[in-house]
């Protein structure tokens, strides 16, 4: 409970918009990433998306961010679904002053 709660109170947060529960091998897609940032400092780092079927990493891609203080934006990310067949996991990843902040969506590749 506290791994997954802990982040959401983080002062420079993100959101995958993801929420499908199924998706088709080879697929084209673009990954919303809202980044949030309610400090009055910028922020410029990377953030990571990473598609996991079970523990092996099928897909992983990384974009550049910066926001000024108390800034939202979204950073679109384009994803190639793998081809391997069954259950995965997604993570968005941004490291903040040394914590990992990820939010997580879990869907089926047919």
């Amino acid at each position: 409970f506290y791994k997954y709660l802990k982040p959401a109170f983080s002062p420079v947060a993100l959101m995958a918009d993801f929420w499908e529960k199924t998706l088709k091998q080879g697929q084209q897609l673009i990954i919303p990433v809202h980044m949030i940032n309610d400090t009055y400092d910028k922020v410029e780092d990377f953030v990571k998306l990473t598609i996991y079927n079970g523990n092996e990493k099928v897909f992983n891609q990384s974009a550049s961010f910066s926001l000024d203080g108390l800034q939202k934006k979204i950073i679109d990310i384009p994803v190639i679904v793998p081809d391997k067949r069954g259950q995965c996991r997604m993570e968005a990843e941004i490291v903040y002053k040394g914590e990992s902040i990820k939010s997580i969506r879990e869907f089926i590749i047919e």
